[in-house]
């Protein structure tokens, strides 16, 4: 009986115990806290990052105004970190690393000056964060940099003075705002890269050498929501998505500060004057279009053409003036022709890489360049005459994967190489033709067959160097021809219609007395 009461007894105090007990069992959250930092009087801490250590999820960091001299690295989700004002409260890394090391979901940092380090601020796989309020200026390299991440706000910052990128975003970052910030004096304003459906107003982009630009590695890495609120030296910014059977020009879109045409088909580009950008036109997935006599100067790439076809680039003049800058880049692009285009002073004049193949590349000039042009990453099968390559330092290089043809044949000839002669002194005159005897030799096969002997001056159809009473002779001769006819010549077709006819006519005596 005695061991009944006391085992009745114990179960009395357990059923007691779960009356007083709190009706919850599960962890109780903690109220979130409010962290003081003062560098120079009574606070919790001296140093940003002692609070950012012993800070929660939901907690506050208040940071009162003076220089601290740190390097961040915040890793607790959901905090927010605060300056009393962003003039004088400074958070300075004395020249290296990064300022700021963000790699937590939720985080919003505002009202700080960030500077004096190789990067400002390297959001990496960082979410759902807002940098609000800031300015960030005075590093070596990039500004504020978002690596793999997404929804992450960027808003009302003041970028300048960096070394590289005030802002850019690498490495499949998607959905990102970023909005009203003003960004001047960077080398590059921003560069929106390898990602996709980011959303971009009110950017004020400024004085930077570079202001703005897109790259992707694939067509859906060129789809943004970038509207014209965001300028470049306070002209719109024209991001096209989706459009067709558009004319661009003066007329219809004027006082352009940037151009680029994403996803769209039978897009007429003409007679403007872009610059101070990453690339001065932009062809994203963009077929059966046409870009001609357009300035592209001081601009990383003067032409971008990836994953784009059929298009015709024709009579622009391209004058990066940058260094490491391409003339007229292909990327992805197939079947497109250059033609008539003057292309000086680049490092790369053309450049065809990652499988543009099947192009046309006909009477351009380029010169003063590093290389000519360049044939990369199984870029074969295109066909390339009667180009002026003058004065490069190597005027053509080509991979093994990257064979194309280099003349028209004879007796239409192929290109003008500048060094011919140096690199060929015993060549000879084929035949009084204005081609020499000997080809010019690029790389491997790859050969000029047919070179010529003076520099090509469309339409001077003899080769001579000037167009005269004798080019008019040669149409003369031809005229009403078609292929297959006993006085067809395939050099008075100037206008490839298959026929020589008045356009051709026209075509020689526009330019006549013309001379390289």
């Amino acid at each position: 009986m005695m061991r009944r009461s006391i085992i009745f007894a114990a179960l009395a105090l357990a059923v007691l115990f779960a009356f007083l007990k709190p009706a919850s069992i599960g962890p109780v959250e903690a109220t979130p806290r409010t962290w003081t930092v003062d560098d120079d009087g009574p606070a919790d801490f001296i140093k940003i990052q002692d609070a950012i250590n012993v800070a929660a999820p939901y907690d506050t960091i208040l940071v009162a105004t003076g220089t601290y001299h740190e390097q961040l690295s915040i890793m607790t989700p959901n905090l927010t970190i605060a300056g009393e004002n962003p003039s004088n409260t400074i958070i300075d890394a004395d020249g290296t690393g990064w300022v700021i090391y963000l790699r937590a979901n939720n985080v919003t940092i505002t009202g700080f000056t960030v500077q004096n380090a190789t990067n400002g601020i390297n959001m990496d796989n960082a979410n759902n964060c807002t940098i609000s309020g800031n300015k960030i200026t005075s590093n070596q390299e990039d500004g504020v940099m978002i690596k793999s991440g997404s929804n992450n706000t960027l808003s009302n910052n003041v970028v300048y003075l960096n070394g590289g990128h005030g802002i850019q975003t690498v490495f499949s970052s998607s959905q990102n705002r970023i909005i009203d910030n003003l960004l001047t004096e960077n080398k590059i304003g921003m560069l929106v890269s390898a990602g996709r459906d980011h959303f971009l107003r009110n950017n004020n982009m400024a004085g930077n050498i570079l202001n703005f630009g897109v790259l992707g590695s694939s067509p859906i890495e060129f789809v943004h929501d970038i509207d014209v609120s965001n300028v470049v030296d306070d002209k719109p910014v024209c991001y096209l998505t989706d459009q067709h059977n558009l004319v661009i020009d003066p007329s219809t879109f004027p006082d352009l500060g940037y151009l680029a045409l994403v996803n769209s088909d039978n897009i007429t580009v003409r007679n403007l004057n872009l610059a101070n950008n990453y690339q001065g036109i932009l062809l994203a997935n963009t077929t059966r279009s046409l870009v001609e006599h357009v300035t592209a100067s001081h601009s990383l790439y003067g032409i971008h053409l990836v994953f784009s076809s059929y298009n015709t680039i024709g009579n622009n003049i391209v004058n990066p003036n940058v260094e490491a800058a391409t003339g007229i880049h292909l990327g992805n692009s197939k079947h497109n022709t250059l033609a008539h285009n003057d292309v000086d002073s680049c490092e790369r004049g053309l450049y065809l890489t990652a499988y543009s193949s099947e192009n046309t590349i006909v009477e351009n000039k380029i010169l003063n360049s590093q290389y000519g042009i360049s044939l990369l990453v199984s870029s074969s099968g295109n066909l390339i005459y009667h180009n002026n390559f003058i004065n490069n330092t190597q005027q053509a290089t080509t991979s093994a994967t990257s064979s194309s043809i280099w003349d028209n044949d004879y007796p239409s000839g192929g290109n003008y190489w500048s060094d011919y002669e140096d690199k060929y002194p015993n060549a000879e005159e084929l035949d009084g033709s204005g081609i020499w005897d000997t080809p010019y030799v690029i790389n491997g096969a790859d050969q000029d067959n047919y070179p010529l002997m003076n520099p090509y001056i469309m339409p001077d159809l003899n080769k001579d160097g000037i167009v005269d009473i004798h080019d008019i002779a040669m149409v003369g001769s031809a005229y009403g021809s078609t292929p297959g006819d006993s006085n067809w010549n395939q050099t008075c077709d100037v206008d490839y219609s298959g026929s020589v006819d008045i356009a051709d006519l026209a075509v020689v005596a526009r330019n006549y007395g013309k001379t390289f």
